[in-house]
């Protein structure tokens, strides 16, 4: 019997309880002689060192004794050293079963995304320190959004090896903390608007409130570099194998123009540079006129210039 139950634990791991998760760990020594040890009452000490052992020194063990320790089944104070005292039998404390207010915690954390007492880090840097909801009806508030994708662009692996133009880039120190780039934002966001770093100061590698502003979408990828689409080409242009040209191209509101066709990629580029600086100052005029854009964003396209290394 016993060595069929030693199986049902090694078989179903972690779900042993109801609901509440248990580490393999625990179950690793568990087979039909260990459970008839299990089965019988132990010494106070070695009961209080078995507790350790599973448990570390989460809990404090001051009130157990040989008083209300009778058996497995008995009930026995355990505190908790975040919530203090809470009663549970021998047995679920030995499988791992611990202080119910923390379990409810992590489950209550998991379903609506409250904030950890202690959180995680995002991307292994950022600090999630906001003592509001991140989530509401399980979707991330644009903040809290926003904060993470700039933290995955600057620090996430997968991202930064599929998009090489993010190698070098970082994210300043007051803006590892969620609550600091939660204030910068709710000062300063527009609805449907872009974070961007680079416009203010071109070529810019840090995220930062004296170096990032919104923008609108059109704006924002309006200086966007493709650099996997033009190959060794100068930016804006592209080589035709078939006549051995090179061709000048841009874009516009999110139509392409065709510049025009040339013998080497320093005469194309220098046609997609004059195109494409006139396009910038086009727009950046038309949303500046319409209260679209702040002053400072408006001055900074009206000076941008295109390199041939961009």
């Amino acid at each position: 019997m016993f060595s069929k139950f030693a199986k049902w634990i090694g078989r179903f791991g972690h779900r042993l309880t109801r609901g509440k998760s248990i580490a393999l760990s625990t179950f690793k020594l568990i087979d039909a002689k260990s459970i008839d040890n299990m089965a019988k009452k132990k010494s106070l000490v070695q009961l209080l060192h078995e507790f350790s052992e599973v448990h570390g020194d989460r809990y404090c063990y001051g009130q157990v004794s040989d008083v209300n320790y009778k058996n497995n089944k008995s009930q026995i104070p355990v505190i908790c050293k975040e919530h203090g005292l809470f009663h549970i039998s021998v047995w679920n404390h030995l499988i791992g079963q611990g202080c119910p207010i923390c379990a409810n915690i992590k489950r209550r954390i998991s379903n609506t995304g409250n904030v950890r007492k202690r959180p995680k880090l995002v991307c292994g840097v950022g600090k999630n320190d906001y003592e509001g909801n991140i989530k509401y009806n399980k979707v991330k508030i644009q903040s809290y959004h926003t904060w993470e994708q700039m933290l995955k662009r600057c620090y996430g692996t997968k991202f930064k090896e599929k998009n090489q133009t993010y190698k070098d880039c970082c994210v300043c120190e007051e803006w590892l903390s969620f609550s600091n780039f939660k204030e910068w934002f709710d000062e300063n966001y527009i609805e449907g608007y872009a974070l961007d770093k680079d416009i203010l100061v071109k070529g810019n590698k840090l995220y930062s409130p004296q170096t990032c502003c919104f923008v609108p979408i059109e704006i924002n990828s309006l200086l966007t570099k493709t650099q996997k689409l033009r190959g060794d080409c100068p930016i804006g242009v592209h080589f035709r194998k078939d006549n051995q040209k090179y061709f000048a191209y841009t874009s516009k509101k999110g139509e392409r123009v065709n510049i025009g066709c040339f013998d080497n990629a320093v005469d194309a580029f220098n046609a997609y540079k004059a195109k494409k600086e006139e396009i910038i100052k086009e727009i950046a005029t038309e949303y500046f006129n319409n209260g679209k854009i702040a002053e400072k964003v408006y001055n900074a396209l009206m000076n941008y210039q295109v390199e041939i290394d961009d």
